[in-house]
Parts: C-alpha cells; sequence; structure tokens
C-alpha cells in the first residue's frame, strides 16, 4: 500500500486558517506536542480560548 503525500493546496489553506484564528485571539498554542504516526512529526496542540467568564 503505497503512502500518498497530503495536499500541499490544503495544507496551506489550513496553515492560513490557524494563524487567522491565532491572530483573532480565538486559539492559542498549549506549548504541548504530540507524535503523528501519519506524517512522522510532533503536532502543535491548539485550544480554544475560552469565554471571559471562564477565564482566571
Amino acid at each position: 500500500m503505497k503512502k500518498t503525500q497530503p495536499d500541499e493546496q490544503a495544507y496551506r489553506e489550513m496553515e492560513e486558517a490557524v494563524k487567522e484564528l491565532a491572530a483573532a485571539g480565538l486559539i492559542y498554542d498549549t506549548g504541548q506536542r504530540r507524535w503523528s504516526e501519519r506524517t512522522k512529526s510532533y503536532q502543535v496542540v491548539w485550544a480554544a480560548v475560552p469565554p471571559e467568564n471562564e477565564r482566571s
């Protein structure tokens, strides 16, 4: 079974969307990394910013 390369255009679009969400303050980098068997690399763990009334 042959592994296919990820669609480069889709990857770029996803990366741009993550940058836009982070710049808008809707998500943040948790500082955690997870190993991906599929890509054989560490992936950034992103999380949604909690609503203001739930922040400490």
